[in-house]
């Protein structure tokens, strides 16, 4: 995809539409943290005596594509316990929305996203998630 720069039109920008993956063969595994906050957790196959496990955070698309559970699968290969929170609790960026979102949806939605209450919200389901690790 083309676009042209903003500050010189002249400049074309390749924007890669990106990839969204296939998670029919991933190997972690969808959990319940809490009664209200879902997960994907994946754990190594061997022990490797660590005690050190990993919270990863998604981007504005949530846990809506795979693309964040491969990361957790790619940590857990490398001896950790892994878990992604789903923030957004399946209410991520509408896939819908595939460019600059334009429009009182888009604001509406990413008002919510980036209030005080929602990022309160956050910080109280990544310390579910590392409770979570620690059992």
């Amino acid at each position: 995809q083309k676009r042209a720069h903003a500050l010189n039109p002249g400049l074309l920008l390749f924007m890669p539409s990106g990839v969204v993956r296939d998670e029919s063969s991933l190997p972690g595994r969808e959990i319940p943290m809490t009664s209200s906050l879902q997960g994907y957790f994946a754990a190594p196959k061997f022990t490797s005596g660590r005690s050190t496990g990993i919270v990863v955070v998604h981007d504005i698309n949530g846990c809506a594509i795979p693309n964040c559970k491969y990361i957790v699968d790619y940590l857990a290969l490398y001896g950790f316990d892994v878990v992604l929170p789903d923030l957004f609790a399946g209410k991520a960026k509408p896939a819908a929305w595939t460019d600059e979102p334009k429009g009182t949806g888009f604001q509406k939605w990413f008002g919510n996203a980036s209030s005080t209450s929602f990022c309160e919200s956050c910080k109280q389901e990544v310390d579910h998630a590392v409770a979570y690790l620690k059992q």
